[in-house]
């Protein structure tokens, strides 16, 4: 009884995630970017993320996501040891998720995305990966 009770709830918040994502990419524009592992951005679109966020280098996450986490955790140790300072969009969250989709207008194929200098790295990397790239 206790472990029907159990996947029935596990169910129903399982749909209540669905539906919310799927209501968060209702907001696309047809001409959204969707952004790939070693891609490089144009110029065009490499500025419109720069005005947007003020920074070369930004990190995509989501809540939840273990990968996302060390990579934050990574990109912090990174800033202060060279006195840098990245922007950081979490796609939890509704005001930084309209930013990446309506302002910047791009959609990450996985998190975390790392954007720096126009290229797109998608998926947790090493500390010293980073260095090179930041």
């Amino acid at each position: 009884m206790k472990k029907g009770i159990f996947w029935a709830i596990l169910g129903l918040v399982a749909i209540i995630v669905i539906i919310a994502f799927l209501l968060g990419l209702s907001n696309l524009n047809p001409t959204t970017i969707i952004l790939e592992d070693g891609m490089k951005l144009d110029n065009n679109l490499c500025s419109k993320i720069e005005a947007v966020s003020g920074n070369k280098i930004i990190l995509i996450s989501q809540l939840g996501c273990p990968h996302c986490a060390v990579t934050i955790n990574i990109l912090r140790e990174i800033e202060q040891e060279q006195n840098k300072t990245f922007a950081y969009y979490d796609l939890a969250i509704g005001h930084e998720r309209e930013k990446v989709l309506e302002e910047m207008n791009i959609l990450p194929k996985g998190v975390p995305t790392l954007i720096a200098n126009c290229k797109v790295y998608v998926g947790q990397r090493t500390k010293e990966d980073y260095l090179k790239v930041v």
